[in-house]
């Protein structure tokens, strides 16, 4: 941030007749007694599985949204309106988080993506209730919740049992570590599969993934300047066709990477 900053007037010369400096902060003294140590402990771990459910969550909403508005990778106009909620549902009703991915499946034919599309609706409906606390609301629509329970069997990654965590979610409790850790987990799984697919769609062979690249590559680099201006050293080398004919994009990309 730039802010500029003016000591006060006579500031050195009340320094110099201070004759005792206070600590800026105290130090922070531990409960010495089991009990309340515990309980401040447990308090710290709630509120790290809050932060990483609600980033989690606010990730999965910027990457559904940002992926249909990229030109190439050429999403239907209605899928896009309905993954950045340019439009409503009928009676002006938000597509919710959960139902955006469903509908970015069903566009890309992904297929068995419900039980993670439904994760993805537990995890939002209960990031939502922890921000909204007062008004906090811990309700999964029926069609989610069934979704979840008929997928029970497919939804155990390490041990995970959906009832109990609907279980939890139902009564208001916070998410435990296994809950956050699987719905971060099933979610990274959604967003891998959608990658692979709506790339795979308009690029179906290497070659044209290849082809694709060196052209985003070019385009990066001679919107910033010469290449020095990134790196700090001029490389044309690095993207010279004729001298790096036998060197693949990608190959190049990375050796570039390690230099930075």
């Amino acid at each position: 941030m730039n802010i500029g900053w003016r000591p006060p007037a006579g500031a050195k010369k009340a320094a110099k007749s201070a004759s005792v400096v206070e600590p800026l902060a105290k130090p922070i003294s531990l409960p010495t007694e089991g009990t309340k140590l515990r309980d401040l402990t447990a308090r710290s771990k709630v509120f790290v599985l809050r932060a990483v459910l609600v980033a989690a969550c606010d990730c999965l909403d910027t990457y559904v949204a940002e992926l249909v508005k990229t030109p190439w990778l050429k999403i239907d106009a209605s899928t896009a309106d309905i993954c950045t909620k340019a439009v409503t549902k009928p009676g002006k009703i938000a597509w919710s988080l959960a139902e955006r991915y469903t509908a970015l499946c069903t566009a890309l034919q992904i297929p068995s993506m419900e039980g993670r599309c439904a994760i993805v609706a537990l995890g939002s409906r209960w990031r939502n209730a922890l921000v909204h606390a007062e008004g906090a609301k811990f309700d999964l629509d029926s069609s989610d919740r069934q979704t979840l329970t008929s997928n029970a069997d497919g939804l155990c990654k390490a041990g995970f049992i959906v009832t109990q965590a609907l279980e939890r979610f139902k009564n208001g409790s916070d998410p435990t570590l296994k809950d956050v850790t699987t719905i971060v987990s099933y979610s990274q799984e959604l967003c891998a599969a959608i990658d692979r697919c709506a790339i795979a769609r308009v690029m179906s062979q290497s070659s044209e993934v290849e082809r694709f690249l060196l052209e985003r590559l070019k385009i990066h680099f001679k919107s910033r300047g010469r290449v020095d201006d990134f790196w700090g050293i001029h490389r044309d080398q690095e993207w010279d066709m004729e001298k790096c004919a036998k060197v693949r994009p990608a190959e190049r990309t990375e050796r570039a990477s390690e230099r930075i």
